[in-house]
């Protein structure tokens, strides 16, 4: 199947519903599938509300480059390839133990498997 990048043109329009604006020209010559980054970024959240992780089904799934994925990280494909469940995490009860992130008050979560390990972080985006 040859690249998607082939069809598109400068005469090709934006690829959010509604829009009708030329799609950008990236400085490398390829074109986008949309007019620029806001509705690329509104796509995205559009594709991220319609669907849920396959494997947790708690959060949204990965969007990459406009292509929806069927997981929201690699820790729930592989553990869904492997016909496991990812571990189940909840917040602690006991709040003293926040979030090590600056100036994050939110508790850290604590994995709900037998190990009940307490993590530093409230969430994956405060670890990065």
């Amino acid at each position: 199947m040859p690249c998607p990048d082939t069809f598109r043109t400068s005469e090709t329009e934006c690829a959010l519903q509604g829009c009708s604006r030329k799609v950008w020209q990236d400085p490398d010559g390829s074109y986008s599938s949309f007019c620029g980054r806001t509705h690329m970024d509104s796509a995205t959240k559009m594709l991220q509300a319609e669907s849920v992780c396959k494997c947790c089904q708690a959060k949204p799934v990965y969007i990459e480059s406009g292509r929806r994925h069927d997981f929201c990280g690699m820790r729930c494909a592989v553990a869904y390839r492997n016909g496991q469940r990812p571990p189940k995490r909840s917040t602690t009860s006991d709040d003293s133990i926040g979030c090590g992130f600056p100036g994050c008050g939110r508790p850290a979560f604590k994995d709900d498997s037998d190990s009940g390990h307490l993590a530093q972080y409230c969430s994956q985006a405060h670890r990065m």
